[in-house]
């Protein structure tokens, strides 16, 4: 959401990204299920395999941009996430950002390329699954603490550090973006932390502008030591205390 917010030409692409890949998923589907070939209106119409061709074309071009745009996306905040993660766990871990496309390449220039001859090589499977398997649909991003897969491996605690560093990191990339600092926006934003990553998370939100922090525990608020304004929602009433 943080890149589409920023860049609204990346937030059109993916759009219709989406609708081309509607699309084409529809046009593999009928061809896996007919065997080949698609009914059209009453009669049965062979269908050649290059019907797809124009989709095809449609998702490469939208599709690198896409995958271009997400690269470089992370390839800034990447640092000021593992700098907050750090900051956060007192030293002690380091996080690992690794965007994994669905297809191999090397050097930004050359993604048109590999993404073309990415979606050449699974031509066979697409025919038999009816289903696009290439593209920035099926898209990742990996997450390592010390080389630990942090899905697979990391505590909750861990995980939470790592959700916060990546927020404080777009909110980092938004504000030399704009030139303006945005509103920070937290839930329960200290469950799941020991005292000491609490006490490091407490410390960077003191110097982060204007910050929203929405809990539902009182009194593990206030042990945080977080200075600021109190709002209290009752019976659907929005109180200043």
């Amino acid at each position: 959401m943080n890149l589409s917010f920023a860049h609204p030409v990346y937030s059109d692409n993916l759009l219709e990204y989406h609708k081309v890949l509607e699309q084409r998923n529809k046009f593999l589907k009928d061809y896996s299920a007919r065997g080949g070939s698609v009914f059209g209106g009453r009669e049965r119409k062979e269908t050649n395999w290059d019907g797809q061709s124009g989709f095809k074309v449609q998702l490469v071009q939208l599709g690198t941009e896409i995958i271009r745009k997400r690269k470089n996306f992370l390839d800034q905040i990447s640092p000021l996430a593992q700098k907050y993660y750090h900051e956060i766990s007192g030293g002690k871990e380091k996080l690992k950002l690794e965007y994994k496309p669905s297809f191999f390449f090397k050097a930004e220039a050359e993604i048109g390329e590999k993404y073309l001859k990415a979606f050449e090589d699974s031509e066979n499977k697409e025919k038999s699954w009816g289903v696009t398997l290439i593209g920035p649909h099926r898209d990742d991003i990996e997450l390592k603490i010390d080389s630990w897969d942090l899905r697979e491996f990391g505590s909750q605690g861990q995980a939470r550090t790592a959700m916060l560093a990546l927020k404080l990191a777009a909110m980092d990339y938004l504000t030399n973006l704009r030139e303006q600092t945005p509103v920070l926006l937290l839930d329960e934003v200290f469950a799941d932390l020991d005292e000491k990553r609490t006490e490091y998370l407490a410390s960077l939100l003191e110097k982060k502008g204007q910050v929203f922090i929405a809990t539902s525990k009182e009194k593990e608020m206030e042990r945080t030591g977080v200075s600021g304004k109190r709002f209290y929602i009752r019976d659907n009433r929005f109180e200043e205390v």
